[in-house]
């Protein structure tokens, strides 16, 4: 990761778990930047454009996998229960 061991043994786990981190992330957008312009190369040589493809089509990387697309936590059911439970509670504070 290119840490001198100084001052990996000065960090505090939290620093070298972020610095391990941006190292990963780091690693991936040079993953990704290789693969775009590999596609590029690719590209510049194919004699039709049917044949072209996009950089996720050329090869995977273990960062394809990742998911995403966040989904919610609750859903409209749980929203609207929730609101009433908490209107329900305001009313009966209110009436105190």
């Amino acid at each position: 990761m290119g840490i001198p061991p100084n001052d990996f043994w000065k960090y505090t786990f939290k620093e070298c778990y972020l610095v391990a981190e941006h190292f990963h992330i780091q690693n991936n957008l040079d993953w990704e930047k290789f693969r775009y312009v590999s596609c590029m190369i690719y590209n510049t040589n194919i004699n039709k454009s049917s044949q072209a493809k996009k950089p996720h089509q050329l090869f995977k990387l273990p960062q394809d996998n990742i998911k995403r697309v966040i989904e919610p936590k609750s859903t409209e059911k749980d929203y609207k229960d929730f609101l009433k439970y908490v209107e329900e509670r305001e009313k009966k504070s209110k009436a105190k």
